[in-house]
């Protein structure tokens, strides 16, 4: 440290041996001098003030900056951090925007899954009627999966009633064109006139496959 300090003591010496030639050599600098003079004085003025300046960045301290120095100084360390969490931020918005994308998929392939199972059931039931019709006999059709809770199922173990001779079945819905609110499908009408007075406080009604309602609780 007491090295480096001697040497700049000499660097400040010899600025103020430059100044003072500069000083020399800029009073011999008049209008009326020699052209050929005037440029060899200019071009020493030049190197002296060059040399000057070079010794002048040596002696000051190098924790002397200005506020403009130590504000970008500031900034270079922060600025992995920034980048960090810029990176951070985004990988969050892509896997939001990712998520949601998917969720909504999936929401459409479920009510996609569920109209496409209605529709054809009632595919089938129209063709076993036409075979019916070719056939003279009866086709039997598996009885779909009722969408109510299991221990909502009415007990039809005293039911006589017979199946329908069509093979055909009556719905409990709201409404003859609402799928979605379906509680059940029975080929036994008194099942489903059963399962509409449980739930007559909803707005249930039994309908055939037609759509005409058959029973209002």
């Amino acid at each position: 440290m007491s090295e480096l300090t001697a040497k700049q003591q000499k660097a400040k010496a010899k600025i103020a041996n430059l100044q003072m030639q500069l000083d020399f050599y800029q009073n011999q600098l008049t209008p009326d001098a020699d052209p050929k003079d005037q440029k060899q004085l200019e071009k020493k003025i030049a190197e002296l003030s060059y040399e000057m300046e070079r010794l002048r960045a040596y002696v000051i301290p190098k924790n002397q900056y200005s506020k403009a120095d130590r504000l970008s100084a500031k900034l270079k360390k922060y600025r992995f951090s920034l980048a960090l969490c810029l990176i951070i931020i985004i990988a969050l918005i892509v896997v939001c925007v990712i998520t949601v994308k998917n969720y909504s998929q999936l929401q459409i392939q479920y009510r996609s899954a569920n109209y496409w199972s209605d529709y054809y059931q009632e595919e089938a039931e129209a063709l076993n009627k036409k075979l019916e019709k070719l056939t003279g006999h009866e086709t039997p059709t598996p009885s779909p999966k009722p969408t109510m809770e299991p221990e909502n199922v009415p007990d039809n173990s005293d039911t006589q009633q017979e199946p329908s001779s069509d093979g055909s079945f009556y719905y409990v819905r709201k409404s003859a064109n609402d799928k979605a609110s379906q509680i059940g499908a029975f080929q036994i009408l008194d099942n489903a006139k059963n399962l509409a007075d449980e739930h007559k406080n909803d707005g249930y009604e039994v309908y055939d496959s037609q759509g005409k309602c058959v029973y209002n609780p």
